[in-house]
């Protein structure tokens, strides 16, 4: 018994299912048409290359090595639907996947490096320890999507969606994340170093952990943020809003917060020794025992802010606003 399943760019697929052989062809009568799930009683779409959606495909493996036939020959599944799928472990290295639906798709441990994912849909994907070196993820929805421990270097995910996102112990190296929407997202211990989120809204985000050393974050959005022990180290956080974030023990040696607003934001013990923090909105802001050493806080605006205990040799404070601000115990 052979199933024909017909492929949108003129292609088909032969899956024996006596001895299992693949044949890949010409077939010109074939049409990209997406319908219902065959099976009855089923209104779910049909995925890909199949007459059924995910649940109601029989032979699942098989299927599974269409698809990777497909990606090695290069053959583009653009525009197509997994949704629900179980694709994983899969091979899908370069893949063209732009503007495909895989929402709710399992992609665990897949290798999906210098994939094309454009504006693919991948709401509430498992992605979890999958390989996504260099992929390209512009513009995607990765809304609730699991990335796990997944390798997110060098790729480019600017305005993406990853509200809700699980992106804890994620590799994101050297990503371009510009714009991208990451309110409510957990990145505990997840490692942005070199990393471009510039204007991107990280807003309510867990950030526990975090590594941001080198990374740009100009004109973000991290206000409530939650990322005690964080390393911004070298960081590049100018006019960024950290309205009430919690960075308690974090670290910002040498970091760019010009026009930063830190306004009562939980800064104790944070190590910003050598940052530049010019102009910087530091209103009720708690720095009790903050290390701000070398700092340039030159025209801050730090009113009714706690500096107990805090370490400010060799600071440069010309022009800054204390008005109010608890000095008790500081170390000039």
């Amino acid at each position: 018994m052979c199933l024909r399943l017909t492929h949108p760019a003129a292609r088909y697929i032969l899956i024996d299912g006596a001895e299992g052989r693949i044949v890949i062809g010409q077939d010109s009568s074939s049409e990209a048409i997406l319908p219902h799930c065959a099976s009855r009683g089923c209104y779910a779409n049909a995925i890909f290359l199949s007459d059924y959606c995910w649940e109601h495909t029989s032979d699942k493996t098989r299927y599974r090595i269409g698809i990777e036939a497909l990606v090695k020959k290069c053959d583009t599944l653009s525009g197509a639907s997994f949704v629900k799928a179980c694709f994983d472990g899969l091979n899908l290295a370069g893949a063209v996947l732009t503007g495909a639906t895989m929402a709710g798709t399992r992609l665990v441990g897949a290798n999906l490096s210098r994939a094309s994912l454009v504006g693919c849909n991948l709401r509430a994907a498992d992605l979890s320890e999958s390989n996504l070196e260099r992929a390209d993820l512009n513009e995607s929805n990765l809304d609730g999507a699991i990335l796990v421990r997944a390798n997110l270097s060098g790729a480019i995910l600017d305005e993406c969606i990853l509200q809700r996102a699980n992106l804890q112990g994620a590799h994101a190296e050297g990503a371009s994340l510009r714009r991208a929407e990451m309110s409510h997202s957990c990145c505990v211990d997840a490692d942005f170093t070199n990393a471009d989120l510039s204007s991107a809204s990280l807003d309510g985000a867990c950030l526990a952990g975090a590594i941001f050393a080198d990374a740009v974050l100009d004109d973000a959005i991290l206000g409530g943020c939650v990322m005690p022990c964080a390393n911004l180290d070298g960081a590049h956080l100018n006019r960024a809003n950290l309205v009430g974030t919690y960075l308690r023990g974090a670290s910002i040696r040498g970091g760019q917060l010009v026009r930063a607003r830190l306004g009562r934001a939980d800064l104790t013990e944070v190590e910003a020794s050598g940052a530049v923090m010019s102009r910087a909105i530091l209103r009720e802001a708690n720095l009790s025992r903050a290390n701000l050493a070398g700092a340039d806080l030159t025209g801050a605006i730090l009113e009714r802010a706690i500096l107990k205990g805090a370490d400010l040799t060799g600071a440069s404070t010309s022009g800054a606003t204390l008005t109010g601000a608890d000095m008790d115990s500081v170390i000039m």
